[in-house]
């Protein structure tokens, strides 16, 4: 049987113990547990936060008290939930001493089906972990341009439901964590192309130390809330930096995201070439120009459709496509989603 501790945040502010002493304690509390009820039992610490216990099973009866043996550990346990995350991971009942490494192998891989939750999770059947396409390659896209473009009326809207979408799918508490950690990745990487120092606003301290505290569903939305809030205001904040020809550009597209907005139309009102102004937008913003305009056309244009009745080809104009077709594929492949389905999911 293999358990593994995890301590959260509110140990560390109440409890002065150091986790070290804590972990001996349980330890032996684990210890105590099963000497009184198995002949022989080994407990002893492992990694720093997993401790394995061997037991031995005499008989049918012993394997028949296991269950019962379980639940005592696990009220006992119960009582520090506050404090702890435990996950217990048992293994099938081996005969042979040379079956010691493969059953070692089991309660590690066990160990990893853990589920999100704050509680005690008992583990002992391996079941396939889902396979996850998430996000989509139209949701990757999406989520980039509008971290770029500093939007998190969008980023944050996306990212939970992504969340929702990994928790529908039956996703493992590490592929909630590995998902979040490739977020906070791209967000950042995104930050500095733009020269933004992370650390202008991570005044709550390394977001990858605060995903550790993120064992619920609910927490990974206020966290994400919380942290792509505070990157899309940096994002707007260096943007108002900005020298005049980038404020121009976002000025003009954003108020006239309907006329033509080409390269060449474009530069020509500021009296520079096309290539020139491609460059420059593109150093000074970390973002595409054309891409930026699509960002501001498609979030008008979602905007209408969850929030008016207005037919899907007028929107199409109001948004500077002159055909239903160009702009149906362009909105599917930015969002995944066509714009029917796109407004029928927002009106349930």
């Amino acid at each position: 049987m293999l358990s593994q501790i995890d301590f959260k945040e509110r140990f560390a502010k109440e409890i002065a113990n150091a986790p070290q002493r804590a972990f001996n304690m349980y330890k032996e509390l684990i210890d105590a547990h099963f000497s009184s009820r198995y002949d022989d039992s080994l407990t002893f610490q492992l990694e720093k936060d997993q401790i394995l216990s061997i037991l031995f099973v005499q008989n049918d009866r012993g394997a028949d008290r296991q269950d019962e043996n379980m639940d005592e550990l696990v009220r006992m346990l119960g009582t520090d939930i506050p404090y702890c995350n435990f996950t217990i991971a048992i293994s099938p009942i081996r005969s042979h001493s040379a079956d010691f490494a493969e059953t070692y192998q089991d309660v590690l891989d066990l160990v990893k089906q853990r589920r999100l939750g704050e509680d005690v999770q008992v583990i002992g059947e391996w079941v396939p972990q889902p396979s996850l396409m998430i996000p989509a390659p139209s949701e990757e896209q999406e989520l980039a341009a509008n971290l770029q473009a500093g939007c998190d009326d969008v980023t944050v809207p996306l990212v939970h439901q992504l969340l929702d979408q990994l928790a529908r799918a039956g996703a493992l508490a590490h592929q909630f964590q590995d998902f979040a950690r490739d977020v906070v990745n791209r967000t950042i990487k995104i930050l500095y192309a733009q020269n933004i120092s992370f650390t202008t606003f991570a005044d709550g301290g390394s977001p990858y130390e605060q995903l550790k505290g993120c064992y619920t569903l609910e927490q990974y939305k206020a966290f994400f809330e919380k942290f792509l809030s505070r990157s899309a205001e940096a994002v707007r904040a260096k943007k108002s930096e900005t020298d005049i020809i980038t404020k121009f550009v976002m000025e003009y597209v954003e108020a006239r995201f309907g006329e033509d907005l080409s390269l060449d139309a474009i530069a020509g009102k500021l009296g520079i070439t096309g290539p020139y102004l491609s460059t420059y937008f593109k150093e000074k913003t970390g973002t595409n120009l054309s891409d930026y305009i699509l960002t501001v056309r498609i979030n008008k244009a979602s905007q209408m459709l969850r929030d008016t009745d207005l037919l899907i080809q007028e929107i199409a104009s109001l948004v500077g496509y002159y055909t239903v077709a160009s702009f149906n594929r362009v909105f599917k492949r930015y969002t995944g989603l066509t714009p029917s389905e796109f407004r029928r999911s927002h009106n349930r």
